[in-house]
Formats: C-alpha cells, sequence, structure tokens
C-alpha cells in the first residue's frame, strides 16, 4: 500500500519563531515573513555596531559586505553555533613563511547546517602566526556562515560574501567603522553633547589638555588608536576626572579588561597616552 502524500498545511495557528525560518517542516511563505523581520532587525544592528564595510570592485562598483561578526549575530538570532573542527598547518602555494587551513561547521542543535574551510598564509598584515591561524579561522567561520544564511544576509540589503573574503577588504577600516559605531550608539544613548567627541566630524574639539597624535604630522599613529583614545578621554571627561596620563591609563585598562577594546591594541593604546596625555601634577 502506498503511503498518503499529505500536502504542505499552513500554520497559521503555530508561532514561528526565529530559528524556525531554517526548519524544512514549516510553510515556505511563513518563513519568509520571519525572515523579513530578522533581516530588518539585523540590519538595524550592523548599522549601529559597525558590522560592515564598502569595498570597490575593479569595475568602480562600490558594495557594502558584512563582516564575520555581523555573520555571527545573524547566528546567534537563528540559534546557531560555530565549531571549529580542525586548525592544521599546510605547505604554502606562494612559499609563505606558514600557511593554515581551518575547518569550521554551522549547526543549529544536532543538525549540521554547513561546513567549510579556508586557508590564510602570512602577509604584509598578516605578519605573525596567531594573526594568520585566527585570519585562517575567521574566513572559513564566514564561508560556512554564508553556506547556510547568505539568502537572509541579501534581504537585509547587503553583499552576499562575508568582507573577509574579499580581496580589497581592510581590517583597519573595519575596526575604524566599528569603533566610530560605537562612540556614535553610546553619544546617542547617553546624549552626549555633539562638543565632546564626534570621530567623523571635520573639525573635533578635544578635552582640554588633551593632545591626540593626528595633530602631530611627524608621528604615523594608526587611526584606530586615536579613536579609542578619544573614547577613553571623552570617559573620564564624563566621570568628572582630570584628564591625566594616570586616569586615562587606568580608564584605558578598564575598557580593555571589558572588552569594549581588544586586547591586542593594548601596548600601543598605553604608549600613545604616555606620550600626548599631560602629567599627574
Amino acid at each position: 500500500m502506498n503511503d498518503l502524500i499529505v500536502p504542505e498545511q499552513k500554520t497559521e495557528d503555530i508561532t514561528i519563531r526565529d530559528a524556525d525560518i531554517l526548519n524544512v517542516n514549516y510553510n515556505f511563505d511563513d518563513k519568509i515573513i520571519v525572515a523579513t523581520k530578522v533581516a530588518s532587525s539585523l540590519k538595524n544592528v550592523i548599522k549601529t555596531q559597525g558590522l560592515s564595510v564598502e569595498i570597490t570592485n575593479k569595475k568602480g562598483q562600490t558594495n557594502e559586505y558584512v563582516t564575520a561578526e555581523g555573520w555571527e549575530v545573524l547566528g546567534t538570532m537563528l540559534g546557531c553555533t560555530p565549531y571549529v573542527e580542525e586548525v592544521v598547518e599546510i605547505p604554502s602555494a606562494h612559499k609563505a613563511k606558514f600557511c593554515y587551513k581551518a575547518t569550521v561547521s554551522i549547526r543549529q542543535g544536532d543538525v549540521v547546517l554547513s561546513r567549510a574551510f579556508a586557508i590564510a598564509e602570512r602577509n604584509e598584515r598578516q605578519k605573525d602566526r596567531p594573526s594568520v591561524y585566527s585570519m585562517a579561522q575567521t574566513r572559513a567561520l564566514g564561508k560556512a556562515y554564508r553556506m547556510a544564511l547568505s539568502w537572509i544576509i541579501k534581504m537585509a540589503g547587503y553583499e552576499p560574501t562575508p568582507a573577509e573574503e574579499m580581496p580589497k577588504y581592510n581590517e583597519r577600516e573595519a575596526l575604524e567603522a566599528r569603533a566610530s559605531a560605537e562612540m556614535k550608539q553610546r553619544k546617542k544613548e547617553q546624549s552626549i553633547p555633539e562638543k565632546v567627541v564626534d570621530v567623523e566630524a571635520e573639525e573635533v574639539v578635544e578635552p582640554e589638555g588633551f593632545t591626540t597624535a593626528d595633530k602631530v604630522e611627524p608621528l604615523d599613529v594608526n587611526p584606530v588608536i586615536v579613536t579609542y583614545a578619544k573614547q577613553v578621554a571623552m570617559r573620564v571627561t564624563k566621570k568628572g576626572l582630570k584628564l591625566t596620563k594616570r586616569s586615562m591609563e587606568l580608564k584605558a585598562k578598564g575598557c580593555i579588561k571589558r572588552g569594549e577594546i581588544p586586547k591586542e591594541y593594548e601596548d600601543e593604546l598605553l604608549n600613545f597616552i604616555q606620550q600626548n596625555c599631560p602629567g599627574d601634577n
């Protein structure tokens, strides 16, 4: 006796959770409605947190690409978890000193949604082993998310390729965009006056007694460090404290400890503070 084929049923009396848009057992039209709402919420997070970068191709067309962190936000919204299955050192096809291959899978519960591998090797931007090791994982993570969730990223208005996979991706620019977005969001939430700090303004009014290296011509300073230094200075002045090397160092270390500033910038930021902040007298 042949099995009875039951046509797909509408899910009018069922509340579809965000995570259910990846479940094949639900009606497609219902899932698209929920996916549209997810895409809208995702776009808001990406914009406010600076999780995308603009990249211009050879034809002069500029498109917006989401960074690995933005893809992870989408994964979290849908109950997805990335698993680094393997990272191994392999011979470099371009004779680089070291090269790593990472394999990452994206899972929702016990279900493996996708699996991808990526390769990273030493270059001018990643010169040490930890950086290359990490970049291999980041690229594999982005590719795995793309295989499973690129259609939602496209619905949000972004290109379906992770930024890290693009040849012209610049990690420094991505960090600057993220730092700028974070400061804008904090200023909006705390109603900080315009005169305190505006990263993108042509003229920035610095707190009294604080000189940033963007005003010192002979020095070649990482603009990301300048941005974070301004952020720290803003927090010090908001507390009503005097801007000194010690107050800036303590506040910077606190931000780093809480993960608000990446630890990789600690030495460079503290050195910047020592060179540009007034003494403790």
